[in-house]
Parts: C-alpha cells; structure tokens; sequence
C-alpha cells in the first residue's frame, strides 16, 4: 500500500494507516510503528543545522589552516636543525685536527728541548762545535713557541729550560 509521496510498506494495509495515524500531531505518520517526520523539514530546524554546518565548516578550515603552518614551521625547524647539526660536525673536527696539530707541535718541541740538553751536557766538544747546534736548536725552539702561542695554549715562560 502507498501514501502520496510514500512508498509501501510491507504488511501496512489501509486500515492500518488510519489507526495507526489517529492521534498524532500534524506532520507525522505512524507506519508499522516507524515514526516519520513529515515531508518539509521545519525552516527553523534547517536553518540551525544549516549554520551548525558553515561554523563546523569554518572550524575544519581554521585546523587545516593551523596543521598547514604547523607542517611548515615543522619543516623549517628541521632545516634548522640539520643545519646546525652540519655546522657542529665540521667545527668538531677543525677542533679535532687543530687540538692533533697542537699536540705534535708539543711533541717536536719538547724532542728538540732534549736534543738542548744533551748538546750543552756533551763535555768534550771543543768551544765552537755545540754552539752552532745550540743557536740552531734555540731558534727552532723559539719558532715552535711562537706557532703554539698563537694558538693561546702554550706559555713560553713557564716551559723554558736553561
């Protein structure tokens, strides 16, 4: 059986929409114990839901928004920090091959320091045959401070030996 607008439902019989229909309010039916709500939709009903939607609408544009600025201050943020991670590489290991320069240079200058004391220790060599290696040996020791003291880790006066 048919309403006008309605399809049939299965098992509804004429006698059964007129009962089932008595006493309601205006605008809804009673088919088989289905409640309907009647065919136009309160203006005022579909204006809320109307506006409930464009504010929710709103709403999803400002997230997409905010997760768009997001993923581009996230992005410049790691290009920040693979940058500084580069940067903190590279000095580490200027740091590195200097501190390995500072540290021959010790080694060369403490060698020719010795090399010192032992040509002024030699008690037979005649008077002028240690001095030419001894004003060799002091220039040089002279040379290595300079090189270390420019790099402020080395003080000449505290590693002089006379």
């Amino acid at each position: 059986l048919a309403v006008r607008g309605q399809r049939q439902l299965p098992g509804a019989t004429q006698g059964t929409l007129a009962r089932e229909g008595e006493g309601r309010g205006l605008g809804q039916r009673r088919l088989g114990g289905i409640g309907l709500a009647s065919e136009a939709p309160q203006p005022e009903r579909l204006r809320a839901a109307e506006e409930r939607a464009a504010r929710a609408e709103q709403l999803l544009e400002a997230a997409v928004a905010r997760e768009a600025v997001s993923a581009s201050e996230r992005l410049t943020l790691r290009k920040q920090l693979d940058d500084a991670e580069q940067l903190v590489s590279g000095l580490s290991q200027q740091l590195d091959s200097v501190q390995q320069e500072v540290a021959e240079q010790r080694q060369r200058c403490e060698a020719l320091e010795k090399q010192l004391q032992e040509a002024r220790a030699v008690p037979n060599a005649s008077p002028g045959e240690g001095q030419d290696v001894a004003l060799e040996l002091m220039q040089r020791i002279a040379q290595l401070e300079a090189a270390l003291g420019k790099d402020g880790n080395f003080d000449a006066t505290a590693q002089v030996v006379r």
